[in-house]
C-alpha cells in the first residue's frame, strides 16, 4: 500500500493539469488557477482516507476543484472584486508552503486523534 504522500503525488501527476485547466477556463488567470489547484490537492490530502475508499477518485477531485472555483468567484463578487483582483493581492502558495501546511495538518490531526 502506498503512503499518503505517494498517493497524493500520483493523483497530482494524473489530475493537476485537468484541475488547472478547469480553473483557468473559469477564472482566465494563471495565478488563480494555480491557487485553486493547490487548494484542491491540499483538500484531497486532508481527505485521503475517504477518497481511497471511493470508486471515483477523479470525480472527488474535480468536485473539490469546482467547489474552490465557486467559492473564490462568489467571495470575490461579495467584495465587489473580480477573481483576478482578489488573487493578485494575496501571495500564491508554492510547493514548499503546501508541504508545510501538510505537515502542520498531520501534527494537528495526530493530536486530535488521541
Amino acid at each position: 500500500m502506498k503512503t499518503n504522500e505517494e498517493q497524493l503525488n500520483k493523483w497530482t501527476a494524473k489530475y493537476y493539469r485537468l484541475v488547472f485547466q478547469q480553473a483557468f477556463y473559469v477564472c482566465r488567470d494563471r495565478y488563480v488557477a494555480e491557487r485553486i489547484a493547490e487548494q484542491t490537492f491540499l483538500a484531497a490530502y486532508k481527505n485521503i482516507r475517504k477518497i481511497r475508499k471511493s470508486d471515483d477518485v477523479k470525480g472527488w477531485i474535480m468536485q473539490a476543484a469546482r467547489y474552490f472555483i465557486l467559492k473564490e468567484v462568489y467571495s470575490s463578487w461579495e467584495l465587489g472584486e473580480t477573481v483576478t483582483e482578489k488573487f493578485r493581492l494575496s501571495e500564491s502558495l508554492d510547493m514548499e508552503t503546501i508541504h508545510a501546511l501538510i505537515v502542520q495538518y498531520e501534527e494537528y490531526d495526530g493530536n486530535n486523534s488521541k
